[in-house]
């Protein structure tokens, strides 16, 4: 009957094989949705050991600092290093990668191997989608490089006020609950390499969740005035990437 060539046609397709990148983003983007809260919570948690006392009513105090949007979470920290000294330290959230975003990273992955190198990128290795190490992501916003610096020791471990011994990057992830996997200093970077033209650096760290659910996720530590330009000039980016993506 009329049914019967539908009936193979379904049949063939169920035996086609899934594409693997499509489950993996599918279970990365559900894992960023159940654990993007509490990677926020613990990343503030951090940060919070280096908070003065009563920071809140210290920040209130302060003229002009405060920010206008509700979701911006400020603390006022205690610095160490050249630029020593109370200072705010400007938490801000971000949505997680969306699917769509996802697949355009696997064919930058892609597109960077058949060219025969991925510059600052992950490499091709299957799975590709094991190389997006944002699903969910931060920026901690300071004011200037000294801070940027002792912001990226609280986590790593590396210089700030403590100082650097053999044990430090354990000592660190035992502190803050936040293993850090991955540091990319897009300071250090040819301008040709900086995608998008902002600069910062770019932590990658290990959130597990209470139920042991582990998650990848990004913390940009950013200097607030180029912090400030990034939010002017976004929606430009947006529009810049998407003329690419329709070129390629």
């Amino acid at each position: 009957g009329a049914g019967l060539p539908m009936q193979r046609s379904l049949a063939a397709a169920a035996l086609e094989p899934l594409d693997d990148e499509e489950v993996f983003l599918a279970q990365l983007h559900r894992r960023a949705r159940l654990l993007n809260e509490g990677f926020l919570h613990k990343v503030i948690a951090a940060i919070r050991k280096h908070t003065v006392e009563d920071s809140a009513a210290a920040l209130a105090a302060a003229a002009g600092r405060g920010h206008s949007d509700p979701s911006v979470v400020e603390l006022l920290c205690q610095f160490c290093g050249a630029d020593a000294g109370p200072a705010p330290v400007e938490v801000h959230a971000a949505p997680i990668k969306t699917v769509a975003r996802m697949r355009e990273k696997l064919n930058e992955y892609r597109s960077a191997a058949a060219a025969g190198g991925s510059g600052s990128e992950p490499g091709a290795a299957w799975p590709l989608a094991a190389s997006i190490l944002d699903p969910v992501r931060l920026s901690v916003v300071v004011d200037g490089p000294a801070r940027i610096l002792e912001v990226v020791a609280w986590f790593t471990g590396g210089g700030g006020c403590g100082g650097v011994d053999g044990a430090a990057a354990e000592a660190a992830a035992r502190r803050t609950g936040l293993p850090v996997c991955r540091v990319k200093n897009k300071f250090g970077f040819r301008r040709e390499d900086v995608v998008g033209g902002y600069r910062d650096v770019m932590l990658c760290v290990v959130y597990t969740g209470g139920d042991g659910l582990g998650i990848i996720g990004e913390i940009q530590v950013q200097d607030r005035t180029l912090h400030d330009l990034k939010l002017k000039m976004h929606k430009l980016y947006k529009i810049q990437r998407s003329k690419d993506a329709n070129i390629a």
